[in-house]
């Protein structure tokens, strides 16, 4: 068999108390989150991969096994690969020999917002029409808010870099009365942070982190606010789409923002761009922490891809929102 679908529509393997084995290090780490949502951790035996390099390690406590320990000791169980689209699940053929195939395309039903430098997936059944979009980190690309205003929602864009302002103010879409910007950042805190800018001048992003980058002898003080304090200043109670390109600042946002204690924030979607290659060695601790957080506030990535993740709210097996088609 040969499965090509969302996972969710997969009901031999989610319905199934078979072992399960997953293919690929990198596509299989979304599998394997999309799996924890459907309670199947448990039935997970291998991950397989054709790198030398991970076999005998583990991930996630899991081991990593080659092809050849599949094919000799797994043939009939089901073996899951995954990509982004149909077209884009590789290296299918090293599994010949597997009996039970399944092909996840992660994005089957999903529309594409903006171009593919600056754009993300959300899911096909979402209606953008009156949607709230909250979009930090704009650079010199826009795209995703022109799709979401063309759809007929409201955006309110941050960004506090210098060539992103310049960028926007000169932008068809600054007068667009469902446009709203705001030349600050999002942060864990109300201050005043200081501002990497690239190291080399045709780049645009900069970031609070100080990686190879950016030119830590070329910064600037920025102002910052807590994702709590921009809603409540805007007088937003609910935002449908929090969507983050903010150059490593993501994982200390997503702290704040999923701590109850500091009071709850009303999400349906939120997209990001993964950005845990600033953090060196502690690049897993960073997004296993971040993943962590999103599931235990309910929101988990079941689309998009792997350094630019979709989490969508989920509330006993439904997509919470009102904006969802079913």
């Amino acid at each position: 068999m040969s499965f090509i679908g969302e996972l969710s529509e997969d009901k031999e393997l989610l319905e199934g108390d078979g072992d399960i084995l997953i293919f690929g290090v990198e596509w299989g780490e979304k599998i394997y989150r999309n799996l924890l949502y459907y309670q199947k951790r448990k039935y997970i035996t291998a991950f397989v991969d054709d790198k030398s390099s991970y076999h005998g390690k583990f991930l996630h406590g899991i081991p990593i096994i080659s092809i050849k320990d599949a094919l000799e000791r797994y043939r009939d169980i089901v073996i899951c690969i995954g990509g982004e689209t149909d077209s884009k699940i590789g290296r299918v053929e090293l599994l010949e020999g597997m009996r039970n195939v399944h092909k996840i395309a992660f994005n089957r039903n999903c529309h594409f917002l903006g171009t593919e430098y600056g754009g993300f997936y959300l899911p096909g059944s979402f209606e953008i029409e009156n949607a709230v979009v909250y979009s930090f980190g704009i650079g010199e690309d826009l795209s995703f808010s022109e799709a979401v205003i063309e759809g007929g929602g409201t955006v309110y864009a941050f960004d506090p870099t210098p060539k992103a302002i310049e960028y926007v103010e000169h932008h068809q879409l600054f007068s667009h009365p469902n446009f709203h910007f705001f030349s600050y950042g999002l942060s864990d805190e109300d201050k005043k942070e200081l501002f990497y800018l690239p190291v080399r001048d045709d780049w645009v992003s900069a970031s609070v982190i100080s990686h190879q980058c950016v030119n830590k002898a070329n910064a600037i003080e920025v102002e910052m606010k807590t994702l709590r304090t921009i809603m409540s200043e805007l007088g937003h109670t609910h935002v449908d789409v929090l969507k983050m390109d903010i150059e490593g600042s993501e994982f200390k946002v997503v702290e704040n923002i999923m701590n109850r204690d500091m009071g709850y924030v009303d999400l349906s979607l939120c997209v990001m761009e993964l950005h845990g290659r600033f953090f060196g060695a502690l690049e897993r601790e960073y997004v296993d922490k971040l993943y962590e957080s999103m599931r235990n506030n309910g929101l988990y990535d079941l689309y998009g891809t792997n350094n630019e993740p979709t989490f969508i709210k989920m509330e006993k097996g439904d997509f919470k929102c009102s904006r969802y088609r079913k």
